[in-house]
């Protein structure tokens, strides 16, 4: 009997002991806000061509190198260029030094010295830079709502806040507009 007590004490004290350790081993480990974030899915030099539902190109995003993260929808980019695909429409190109892709890649968020410029028939092209600009492929729409400033040849608009048709020629800055013309 008091072999049997002795036996069934030890197991309670090595099982305690066990928790005791467990416990403090859990109060040590980072919560999930503190574990650094690791990507499943690495890339350089992505090419990433999105098409519409009929199987046309729409827009084409390159990067020198882009990372995906299990938890996000998101395609982490840097170092960005993208450029329209679309045969009916006015062709436009962009760059930047960071953004994202969505997973399905119809929108793309630049962030960084961006630049988009469009060509214009036999003129001067149509430049619009900002330090944010995000890109719906599907609603052919250009969005900001950092300063922007837009310039053509000489003459520059410089407001805060921009929504662009990249299907006509279509800008409307929304705040603090200010203009400069010259021939």
């Amino acid at each position: 009997m008091n072999r049997r007590v002795l036996i069934t004490g030890l197991a309670l004290a090595v099982f305690g002991l066990a928790s005791w350790w467990w416990l403090g081993q859990q109060r040590e480990a980072p919560a999930d806000a503190e574990r650094p974030r690791r990507p499943d899915a690495f890339f350089r030099q992505l090419d990433a061509l999105r098409h519409d539902e009929s199987g046309r190109p729409v827009m084409r995003v390159l990067a020198a190198h882009a990372e995906h993260y299990p938890d996000d929808s998101w395609i982490y980019l840097r170092e960005v260029k993208a450029r329209s695909e679309q045969a009916d429409a006015r062709p436009w190109r962009l760059s930047a030094d960071a953004g994202r892709l969505s997973d399905d890649g119809a929108r793309l968020d630049a962030q960084g010295n961006v630049l988009l410029v469009r060509e214009n028939d036999g003129g001067a092209p149509l430049t619009l830079a900002a330090e944010q600009l995000s890109v719906d492929s599907e609603a052919k729409l250009a969005t900001s709502e950092s300063v922007v400033v837009i310039s053509q040849g000489p003459s520059r608009i410089r407001g805060r806040g921009l929504r662009a048709s990249l299907a006509d020629d279509h800008i409307r800055l929304e705040n603090e507009v200010e203009a400069w013309f010259e021939k």
